[in-house]
């Protein structure tokens, strides 16, 4: 009988023990998952004409990278993402991405994608998290004509360079490196078109050639910038140059707005 009773009264004194145990096992320090957070994107609103979207979004990293078609998801596009802070990209599909990061990059010989896109920060901490997406033209169409002699298009040459390459689609910084393009003018057309990125700085210049002519480097970037026009702008805006032969000078237009500006064609 004194045998059971020690037996108990040991049992009660190691219970607080046991259940200090059982409570450490139920709550051993191992890497869980944490639970999710919901991504809402709203695809409506934006420039863009295209169907089918890119999105992306970094943290630390690329937390994912998807292509949506817009046709299926409208007005939103769900996903469930780690929680954290990130950077939401979206572009319409077909721009040359580089696969492994952010960086749109034009190969020298190219012209610039017509790209659309925008970037939103969005604070996924919580359980649920909302971003909108509005797609903006990434992109600035510059539009060559001769005045006087169309008909001289066909025949003439142009060589267009400048010191921007690309961009980042985290911030839309112009990315610096060699841009080089060669615009042919269709038959009958009149005029010439090449699309350009932000640009890094003024160098943008344009070599025509045409038949008796050679004008030399065409200084754009720097007649573009004395028109006032803001490659920071969330649409880029298209570009008109006018060569006059006859009066030597160039005349640039931004689109929208009233008035153009003449430049002679040997100084600024």
């Amino acid at each position: 009988m004194r045998t059971i009773v020690k037996a108990i009264r040991a049992l009660v004194a190691a219970a607080p023990a046991l259940i200090m145990a059982l409570a450490a096992g139920c709550t051993v320090k191992e890497d869980r998952v944490p639970c999710p957070c919901v991504l809402h994107v709203s695809l409506a609103g934006g420039d863009s004409p295209a169907s089918l979207v890119g999105l992306s979004a970094w943290g630390q990293a690329e937390e994912f990278r998807d292509e949506v078609d817009l046709s299926m998801y409208d007005p939103s596009w769900d996903r469930a993402v780690h929680k954290g802070m990130y950077t939401l990209t979206a572009w319409a599909s077909g721009a040359r991405v580089s696969g492994a990061g952010h960086h749109v990059i034009i190969p020298v010989g190219s012209e610039a994608d017509s790209l659309y896109a925008c970037h939103v920060p969005v604070d996924a901490t919580g359980e649920e998290a909302w971003a909108e997406v509005s797609l903006r033209k990434q992109f600035a169409t510059v539009t060559v004509r001769l005045r006087r002699s169309p008909d001289q298009m066909a025949a003439s040459t142009f060589v267009v360079e400048g010191n921007t390459c690309g961009f980042d689609l985290l911030d839309f910084s112009p990315i610096a490196g060699t841009f080089r393009h060669e615009p042919v003018s269709a038959p009958g057309q009149g005029s010439v078109s090449f699309r350009v990125p932000r640009q890094v700085d003024n160098s943008l210049t344009m070599r025509a050639i045409v038949p008796g002519a050679d004008l030399g480097d065409i200084p754009i970037g720097e007649y573009i910038a004395r028109m006032g026009y803001d490659w920071g702008e969330e649409s880029l805006r298209d570009i008109t140059v006018i060569i006059d032969l006859v009066i030597g000078g160039v005349m640039i237009t931004v689109n929208d707005w009233e008035e153009g500006a003449w430049f002679d064609l040997v100084t600024l």
